[in-house]
Order: structure tokens, then sequence, then C-alpha cells
């Protein structure tokens, strides 16, 4: 079902704290945790992504080092989006959420969490592997299987992020068009937003409307160039607040 492989990867750059290269620091390596996916959804070709993570990151791209990529700054609870064909950085800042089940939908919304040991998928690591099937009012929004105690780090972090954009969406959503606010946007994208993680490590991933995830690498402890997780000199900065401002 799953395949699990091993890659090597060596980057040699520069260090940085935060957003400032330190000369001192150059050329330093950190431990990190690299995690793959390979993502696919209608209308768009396969793609991938990598996730790389240490104690103070959480750097999402799709494998190459020189494209544009998202950094969170753990330390901080602050996403950067980083476009180099635009020279912007897209700041999101963490935020209260404030959406509720009433905000879903005009209706009553029921949700249900169901959860079972998944008999078919191989052992990970010694550990079983979990299948939940997230059902509103009925309807099985998403699906996942994940597996506990396999890099609680990275989860950790990714649940920071999840956590972020709640915010975001919770701010935004008046704005965010109809056909995408049903009550299944709502609970995964704000008020559950990362509870599926508290069972560990997504190996799959799919939704109803055919976007689908799956694990296909991930690497405990590798050394990474801390350059990558700079932030590029001389990019506008920008919050989405400040769209249409002159």
């Amino acid at each position: 079902m799953l395949a699990i492989k091993k890659m090597r990867i060596l980057f040699c750059l520069t260090m940085a704290l935060s957003v400032q290269v330190m000369s001192e620091d150059k050329g330093k390596m950190l431990d990190a945790g690299i995690v793959v996916y390979q993502e696919n959804e209608k209308g768009v070709e396969s793609y991938q992504t990598r996730l790389i993570v240490t104690s103070d990151y959480l750097r999402s791209d799709d494998g190459k080092d020189k494209g544009d990529y998202t950094l969170i700054d753990r330390k901080k609870n602050i996403i950067y989006n980083v476009s180099h064909d635009e020279k912007t950085v897209l700041v999101i800042k963490g935020s209260k959420v404030t959406t509720t089940l009433a905000d879903a939908s005009t209706k009553p919304v029921e949700k249900k969490l169901d959860k079972s040991i998944d008999p078919k998928a191989p052992l990970i690591e010694g550990n079983k592997v979990t299948h939940l099937k997230a059902t509103i009012n009925g309807k099985i929004c998403r699906q996942y299987l994940l597996v506990p105690k396999v890099m609680p780090d990275m989860v950790a972090a990714l649940k920071s992020q999840r956590k972020i954009l709640a915010g975001q969406h919770s701010r935004l959503l008046g704005k965010t068009p109809k056909d995408y606010r049903d009550p299944c946007f709502v609970v995964y994208n704000i008020i559950d937003h990362s509870h599926h993680l508290n069972h560990g490590l997504v190996v799959q991933e799919w939704n109803d409307k055919g976007k689908r995830k799956q694990l296909t690498h991930y690497e405990k402890k590798k050394k990474i160039s801390a350059n990558l997780f700079l932030l590029p000199k001389g990019y506008k900065h920008y919050q989405i607040g400040d769209l249409g401002r002159k």
C-alpha cells in the first residue's frame, strides 16, 4: 500500500538566525526531520510537498531549494509565504478563532469522527495505522490514515501551522466564496483544524472533492543547511488586510 523510501539530501549553504545572516554561523547545518507527500487533486497535475522541521522552523516547498516556499516561525507563531516571481512575502500571524458551528450553516450541524484500526495497513515502526472518518450531517467529508509515535515534532509543528491558518480562515470567513464555505470547510479548516493530528502523522488523507495526499518518504534526522530557513532580502512583506491599500 505504502512504500516508505529513504533518500539522501545534502545542502551546502549559509546559516541564519531569524531572517538575518550571521557571518559566524556561515555554513552551519541544522538537525532536521523530513517528510514528503505526493498530492493529487482534480484538474491539477500531481505534485510533491516536502516538509522540513527544526526546533525553530517548519518549511514547506515542492522539493526544490530555490523555489517558492512557506516558512513557519514556531517561536513567533508566524507563517511566511514566499513568492520569488512577485518578490513578496505574505505574512500570516496567529490570531484567535472566533468561528462556531453556527457560522458553518443556517441549519444544525452534526459532526462525527469515527476511529478504527486499518487491518490492511502494514505496521510503521511497530505502530498500527489508525483510520479516521470525519462526517458532517451524515456526509463523509474527509478520511485519514495516521500513525502514532512517528515524527512527533513534525506533527507538533503541523498543529501549529494549522492553528495559525485556522485563525486566518476565521478572520476572513465572511470574504470566503460561498462555494467553499460549507460545513466541511469550516469544521476541517477552522473549528477542528488539527484534531486529526492528535492521532499521529498523516500517512494518507483524502476528501470528498477528490483531493488526496500520500506519504512517500520520511527521515527523522538529517543535516540541513540553515540557509533554507532564511527569508529573502528586499522582498515586500504584506498581510491580507494590506491588499487594495495604497
